[in-house]
């Protein structure tokens, strides 16, 4: 399982936006609205490696195992 970080705070939940941008690598993609948040207990997991890369590439994230 894996969770994500940004400056000190965690991923508690996230849903498409509607809004695209273009990331590093040149492709166009919907940029999710993202609640973040201080407890690590509250923190959203993901049991899909991949999709939490998709998420923490596009938000400037870092994943983290647990």
């Amino acid at each position: 399982m894996y969770i994500l970080c940004k400056d000190g705070l965690w991923l508690m939940a996230y849903q498409p936006s509607g809004h695209k941008e273009i990331v590093g690598d040149g492709t166009m993609v919907d940029v999710p609205a993202c609640l973040w948040g201080e407890q690590i207990h509250d923190a959203m997991a993901f049991d899909n490696r991949d999709l939490a890369a998709h998420i923490a590439k596009i938000v400037g994230a870092v994943i983290m195992k647990i």
